[in-house]
């Protein structure tokens, strides 16, 4: 289990969005399962596997998308809604 705390729900909230898959997918031999909950500011992540070795696969690359996430969200988010707020949206 990984819990990621975020300055505001609502950014807990898009990264959950941005993470989970559009439809889940029926779980096929040897997948990672995933899920994806959000209370208050935090994000949980729960991966599950048979295989340790996709397990850690999978651990990996959701830090490596986190990362990534993290970085938008600080860079461009507050950006986006102070745009927003002012009606200058493009």
């Amino acid at each position: 289990n990984i819990t990621m705390p975020f300055s505001s729900p609502m950014e807990a909230e898009l990264v959950r969005r941005i993470l989970s898959p559009d439809a889940t997918p029926l779980p096929q031999p040897g997948a990672v399962l995933k899920d994806f909950t959000v209370s208050g500011n935090l994000l949980f992540i729960r991966l599950t596997a048979a295989d340790h070795r996709q397990l850690q696969l999978s651990i990996r690359s959701c830090f490596q998308q986190l990362s990534l996430l993290m970085w938008i969200v600080q860079c461009f988010l507050p950006v986006f809604l102070a745009l927003l707020h002012s009606g200058q949206r493009r």
